[in-house]
């Protein structure tokens, strides 16, 4: 018997239903480039991964899990066993920094789900975390914080792996978890596990779990050697870039010459012929990839910015002139006429200083003069690295950086590098046409099999629809998380 139609049983095909305009952050598809290149500089530290000694204390608290409490359980009861832990040490920070008893930390998952400045009497772990209870949670994902923020470093350290049983530890993670164990008292953790086990903690608790605080590793404890060689310590006598990136943070840091979120413009004016490899190199390459793409994005301002004012108005050809005309209006009408290498020796303001320039440029929103600006950056990035362009092609490719969209050796070439002998009015335009087709390329790639258009304009009838402007943006390279982890170990005076 044939099934018969029903309306009731269809649904929507994809390009007919529609679920808005979402807004997205990479219009061009190009940060994650950066991210990947930040990524082989620090690897097993994310931007969320602020407090080292989560490190141990997962570990211990899985080790714990296997081979004393619960031999045995389905992935939801190890989910639960974990976020009571999570949410008990959050209760015993809330309390003992309120109290003084402790500095106050930040970045402590759970923390937010008490009141603050208020000391609390008592906690209800089940309540306050099983998955498979009613109520508010302190964490929506399932995992909690140790899945969403954590497990991927851990797994990338080799400490942790995961399968269909769950998270399991790994033989370094073992001995991670043992070192934690040896450098606290036993009735400390014995008392922190009966709490998560009952599911209940109490103000008369926190006191005697304060050896248990996040941000207290005392040093040359058992812990602190494993975290400081984890972190620090050359694996089988060779140093891997985050070991570098430290090495590198540390001096510029504690010597005050220059703050976190300027250490990758700190590493690039340190840069010499000589640092053709390694972290120094990679820090250098970062501070320009991310110069690039900064310019990148303040040309698709303009042009978004031209789409508002003249929404619908113009044809796509009419308005791709307009565009032009009004980047060649500012800092490029002198060279219209000249080859783009013919105008390189007039190109001599730093990479820093005219990025500086240009950002404050964006903030004063003459946006076609700002794009004009954005393009002479790109070419004096071309310039500049010309000396190492064959150090940047191997950084590339060593680190596994080559087929991201965005990358400094591709974008270079893209933008610049196959114009050198053309006119710049010329190679201004192809720039503009290159970037609104990367932008609906990218935007139709991340929709994918769905209704979620991320589209910031539209070609409609012959005619630009403006749909919406976004600005410029920058990644951040986890060097806020390295400050906060170097400082719990010990080796930065904190400010």
């Amino acid at each position: 018997m044939s099934n018969k139609f029903s309306i009731k049983n269809t649904n929507e095909i994809f390009w007919a239903s529609n679920e808005g305009f979402k807004r997205g952050r990479d219009p061009l598809g190009i940060e994650n480039s950066s991210v990947a290149t930040y990524s082989c500089l620090l690897p097993g530290i994310t931007n969320q991964t602020h407090r080292v000694r989560y490190y141990s204390f997962y570990c211990w608290l899985l080790s714990q899990f296997y081979d004393i409490h619960l031999k045995s359980g389905s992935t939801l009861h190890q989910y639960n066993y974990i976020r009571r832990a999570e949410l008990a040490l959050a209760f015993m920070m809330h309390n003992l920094t309120l109290k003084g008893i402790i500095e106050a930390t930040t970045a402590i998952p759970g923390s937010d789900f008490f009141p603050s400045r208020l000391i609390v009497d008592h906690c209800n772990l089940i309540e306050g975390a099983d998955v498979d209870t009613p109520g508010r949670k302190y964490w929506t994902r399932p995992s909690g914080a140790f899945g969403q923020y954590y497990v991927g470093s851990l797994i990338a350290l080799n400490l942790v792996n995961y399968s269909k049983a769950g998270f399991q530890l790994e033989e370094d993670g073992i001995k991670l978890a043992e070192a934690y164990q040896n450098s606290i008292d036993d009735k400390t953790l014995e008392h922190f596990l009966q709490c998560v086990l009952n599911g209940d903690i109490c103000l008369a608790d926190t006191k005697q779990l304060k050896q248990m605080a996040i941000n207290s590793v005392r040093k040359d404890t058992e812990e602190w050697k494993s975290l400081n060689n984890l972190l620090i310590s050359n694996s089988k006598n060779k140093k891997n870039l985050r070991q570098e990136t430290i090495e590198l943070f540390l001096p510029a840091i504690n010597d005050r010459k220059t703050n976190v979120q300027n250490f990758p413009k700190y590493m690039y004016l340190q840069h010499s012929e000589s640092d053709n490899t390694g972290a120094k190199f990679g820090w250098y390459f970062y501070y320009l990839c991310e110069a690039f793409h900064y310019s990148l994005e303040t040309i698709f301002l303009h042009i978004l910015h031209c789409a508002e004012q003249n929404n619908a108005l113009l044809s796509e050809s009419g308005f791709i002139n307009l565009c032009h005309e009004q980047m060649m209006s500012g800092t490029l009408k002198n060279f219209d006429g000249e080859t783009l290498e013919d105008s390189f020796c007039m190109n001599e303001i730093s990479v820093p200083d005219q990025l500086t320039e240009l950002k404050e440029k964006v903030k004063s929103k003459p946006f076609g003069e700002a794009a004009g600006m954005a393009f002479w950056l790109m070419a004096r990035i071309w310039i500049e690295t010309r000396p190492f362009a064959g150090n940047i092609i191997d950084f590339e490719q060593k680190n596994n950086l080559s087929h991201n969209n965005g990358t400094l050796s591709q974008a270079l070439d893209c933008y610049i590098g196959k114009y050198l002998k053309n006119n710049i009015s010329e190679i201004v335009k192809k720039a503009i046409v290159r970037i609104m087709n990367e932008h609906i390329i990218t935007a139709y790639s991340k929709m994918g099999n769905t209704s979620a258009n991320l589209c910031k304009f539209m070609l409609d009838d012959g005619k630009v629809i403006h749909i919406e402007t976004i600005y410029p943006n920058t990644t951040n390279p986890r060097t806020q998380s390295l400050y906060d982890i170097l400082s719990d170990m010990g080796y930065i005076k904190v400010r």
